[in-house]
């Protein structure tokens, strides 16, 4: 008996995993033709999965997008209408549903109710709070679209797409200081894509705007300035992120000034870069318990930029972070190819990794006490 039941689940596992197999490369096939533009044909591949998988999302998903592709929303919103109730069902039903409803029903407050569903049902969801965000950005209200791709960057931190709005979004307000963390954040994650190059020409435009040179001296001016207040009771001076970061960015002109620069280049940039970065790592030497500003903050860049320095990639990664500066940076890349792939492969094995714990943003970073420990 014990044989003949071993031999009928061996059977019911084989056909299982030859269905799932037929099921995966029936997709790939249609998924491979909608990349190479055919599709008609993939349109014809998918409803022939719909029809023998009805209850699975994935391929009414791919159907109601290829119809999309193909010039018929009309198609790809009935499509996309009877997946709803698919119990497989993820966040991109109510992304591309929201997309429809806003560029082709031509109804961006219906869109909007469906993006506040979906977050409801995937309150982690990066890709919806991407949207969420966009969709405020475009009603101009940019403090809402900031919430949103915070909200992402902290719920869905290896998602990109939020380090990307949210980067731009900043630097173009009056907390600039986050734009430029979140760009250095984004070209670790993503560093060689087409974004990747938009962030890095908005940051070299942004650095040369912000960065006065003149014969005696370079200055750096970063957005609004920070009142401190000093509670004496408490003995508390708190020392937020951003002033911080504005202190460190001035002192960081010093070293490139003693360089004698005059102008604005890529290498004046890395010099300042390194300088700030050391800023951030360094510890007290003659206090081994000491924690460096970056421990003190909850900051997560700076200590990985330093991995990269002592991995000898420093010179590479700036070159690739502030490439948008133009023919010299690039110039510069296309003579350190060898450096340029050996970085590539240090990024592979020592990824620059992002948890919902150490996600950092103007909502998670922390202040600290200047006066902690003064009397020692």
């Amino acid at each position: 008996m014990k044989k003949v039941l071993f031999l009928i689940l061996a059977l019911m596992t084989g056909l299982a995993v030859n269905a799932q197999s037929n099921f995966d490369a029936r997709m790939r096939n249609a998924v491979e033709m909608m990349d190479q533009g055919l599709f008609p044909q993939a349109i014809s591949q998918l409803e022939g999965v719909v029809k023998d998988y009805p209850k699975s999302f994935i391929p009414r998903y791919e159907l109601a997008y290829a119809y999309l592709l193909n010039g018929d929303p009309q198609k790809a919103y009935t499509c996309l209408k009877k997946a709803k109730g698919c119990k497989d069902k993820t966040d991109q039903w109510y992304q591309l549903m929201g997309t429809m409803e806003d560029e082709y029903l031509n109804n961006p407050d219906k869109c909007m109710k469906t993006l506040q569903k979906g977050l409801k049902e995937f309150p982690n969801s990066g890709l919806l709070h991407v949207e969420m965000g966009v969709m405020h950005q475009i009603r101009k209200e940019y403090d809402e679209a900031g919430a949103c791709y915070l909200g992402g960057i902290e719920r869905d931190p290896m998602f990109t797409s939020n380090y990307f709005r949210a980067a731009n979004l900043y630097l173009a307000s009056s907390r600039p200081t986050w734009g430029l963390m979140f760009c250095e954040m984004y070209m670790l994650l993503d560093p060689y894509s087409e974004r990747a190059n938009a962030i890095s020409k908005n940051l070299a435009e942004f650095m040369r705007q912000s960065v006065s040179i003149t014969d005696s001296s370079i200055s750096i001016t970063l957005g609004k300035e920070y009142t401190i207040t000093v509670d004496p009771d408490n003995m508390t001076f708190m020392m937020p992120f951003e002033v911080t970061y504005n202190l460190k960015a001035s002192l960081s002109t010093i070293p490139a000034a003693i360089k004698g620069k005059t102008e604005l280049d890529i290498e004046t940039l890395t010099i300042m870069h390194r300088a700030l970065m050391d800023e951030f790592t360094k510890t007290d030497p003659e206090r081994p318990e000491s924690k460096s500003l970056s421990q003190k903050h909850g900051d997560i860049l700076f200590p990985f930029l330093k991995r990269i320095d002592d991995a000898g990639f420093f010179d590479v990664y700036c070159h690739l972070l502030y490439r948008g500066m133009g023919d010299d940076a690039i110039e510069w890349l296309e003579d350190h190819q060898s450096e340029l792939e050996d970085f590539h492969n240090w990024l592979l094995t020592t990824p620059f990794v992002i948890t919902t714990q150490t996600a950092f943003t103007p909502r998670t970073a922390k202040a600290y006490n200047l006066l902690e420990g003064s009397s020692e």
